[in-house]
């Protein structure tokens, strides 16, 4: 999407004015060049918000949730419906399965516990989990951060610990650390190895160290079936797929949430509310890469070029929900988007919104 650039006008002065001047007087200081006019958030929300509006009464989603902030503060903006048979009209608390955005949470939880000196991302997983994994002797905690560990591809299980079973004693599809390659099963292990070493469930792990901190209120890992009160109802091809339980895969994107809560999240993480500064500097540390619409990934954080420049965050997708989380580390400006649907238009709409939230 194209910025709109708001041009200020050089004002000149007249050869004229100029003659009136005393010659003894200094030159008057040089008038800026034109520049563009940074918007505010409320300014690109209204952008935003005509987006939405358009791509939500085209048919896109039954609804979307979408949060923009920046140092100045925070804006809303909510279009559809939470349940299309009901048509219960979509409200910001509404939570949303957010899949893969539990990566990040994940990798911000494992950064903590490194502070705490509760772990060393170098350590194995045979240190940490001994059994949990066949080649867990030869694959650190590093390298599960950045999906690049080797494991093979499962498959829908009962749980997570059954998830990650099935793969444990296959042999791994390249050597650990060779490249990046997205892998649920990384993220799904490493929540078992948080569980290994805090001796709590990464539930509760996550509610101590990321929710209960940022007052998370509508979040919480895999929540019992049926959908938890305040769920949007998600659906695929027009079909509700709300009840289609995900809790197997754990760390890798069990978590529900609202999309302000996410936001709080995001910028807590970049902002140093979870971590130091030179934690996030090592999650934002790049691999270059091409993969699902990214330009490079690093530890749990993955990077997408704008038309302004880059910005760190994560997407997700599930059956029935789409969500994006990104911040730009150089203005500080981030968003989150959650759609009850997926699809093909769906990406078209996604694109639009982090273009004008993010930019000029």
């Amino acid at each position: 999407m194209a910025r709109a650039g708001l041009l200020v006008a050089a004002v000149l002065l007249s050869t004229a004015a100029l003659a009136a001047c005393d010659a003894d007087e200094p030159a008057p200081a040089p008038e800026p060049e034109p520049s563009a006019i940074q918007r505010s958030v409320a300014q690109r929300a209204d952008s935003v918000e005509e987006i939405v509006a358009a791509d939500i009464d085209a048919g896109v989603a039954p609804g979307a949730v979408v949060v923009l902030a920046d140092d100045s503060g925070e804006r809303t903006v909510v279009r559809g419906v939470a349940d299309s048979e009901r048509r219960t009209p979509l409200r910001p608390n509404h939570s949303f399965k957010t899949a893969a955005l539990t990566v990040p949470i994940v990798a911000a939880t494992v950064m903590q516990m490194e502070q705490d000196g509760l772990l060393r991302r170098d350590q194995t997983v045979a240190e940490l989990s001994p059994g949990l994994l066949a080649a867990g002797d030869r694959i650190t905690v590093e390298e599960l951060l950045e999906h690049a560990s080797g494991l093979t591809e499962g498959g829908p299980a009962s749980d997570d610990d059954a998830f990650v079973r099935e793969i444990a004693d296959e042999p791994l599809d390249r050597q650990p650390g060779e490249r990046f390659e997205y892998r649920n099963e990384d993220y799904a292990v490493l929540g078992l190895v948080v569980e290994a070493v805090e001796g709590q469930p990464l539930s509760a792990v996550l509610d101590r160290r990321v929710f209960e901190p940022l007052r998370m209120r509508t979040a919480r890992l895999a929540p019992e079936q049926p959908a938890p009160p305040g769920l949007a109802h998600g659906y695929d091809d027009g079909q509700d797929v709300t009840d289609e339980d995900l809790s197997w895969v754990g760390g890798a994107g069990a978590v529900t949430a609202g999309a302000e809560d996410m936001s709080a999240f995001l910028r807590g993480l970049f902002e140093g509310a979870l971590v130091p500064s030179a934690a996030v500097q090592q999650m934002t540390e790049m691999r270059d890469l091409s993969f699902s619409g990214w330009s490079g990934y690093g530890l749990g954080v993955a990077r997408v070029h704008t038309d302004c420049g880059v910005a760190y965050g994560h997407s997700g997708g599930v059956p029935g929900y789409a969500s994006e989380a990104w911040y730009d580390l150089e203005t500080g400006r981030s968003v989150v988007i959650m759609l009850n649907s997926v699809g093909g238009a769906v990406s078209g709409t996604v694109d639009a919104i982090l273009q004008a939230a993010l930019c000029d």
